[in-house]
């Protein structure tokens, strides 16, 4: 399965692909940008309904990670129970959290833009090509994996130990790439 290119009579384009079509609002447009986009500055169009809006130009970079949040502003991350961190569900040192993230760019095997990353029962699930690091109150965080998020295209999945020394309360959760950092939303921690 792959994200369509046109989507509700929507399409863009980047650097003269087209790029895979994920939502489309009035006010927002979300797409993958192709993998085999070089960096560096990019021409990117948008086409809605066979009328061409006017070129602009955007920075790529290899990896740009971002944290995906809930309204509320927490990260969207689940427990090693499967439930949202949240105030009444804190994090505790030692568990396992998986961080619900984009912008971490390639991955091994690789994937077609707009591809919906496979499951576990599908095979080898790609791994990013970049391996990031995690901070969480600003410490180190134990690196278990950094794959694409099953069922999803441009999302991945960064799976990490909460490390011993965090302060209780609610601690910022920063994503390293390529020396780009992430947003900061912060979780709750016991």
């Amino acid at each position: 399965p792959r994200l369509p290119i046109t989507l509700d009579g929507t399409e863009v384009g980047i650097d003269g692909r087209q790029a895979p079509v994920e939502y489309v609002s009035p006010t927002q447009i979300n797409v993958q940008v192709p993998f085999e986009t070089e960096t560096g500055n990019v021409e990117v169009f948008v086409k809605r309904a066979g009328v061409y809006g006017p070129p602009v130009r955007l920075p790529v970079t290899a990896t740009s990670p971002a944290i995906f949040v809930i309204p509320s502003g927490g990260a969207v991350l689940k427990n090693n129970d499967f439930s949202v961190v949240s105030s009444s569900n804190p994090a505790t040192t030692g568990d396992v959290l998986s961080i619900f993230c984009t912008g971490l760019g390639a991955v091994t095997p690789a994937l077609g833009s707009g591809a919906l990353a496979p499951g576990a029962n599908a095979g080898t699930i790609p791994v990013t090509a970049a391996t990031p690091t995690v901070t969480v109150g600003g410490v180190s965080a134990d690196m278990l994996a950094s794959v694409t998020a099953p069922g999803f295209a441009g999302v991945y999945q960064v799976i990490i130990r909460v490390p011993s020394g965090v302060p209780s309360g609610n601690q910022p959760l920063v994503i390293t790439a390529n020396g780009l950092k992430s947003n900061a939303p912060t979780i709750a921690i016991k």
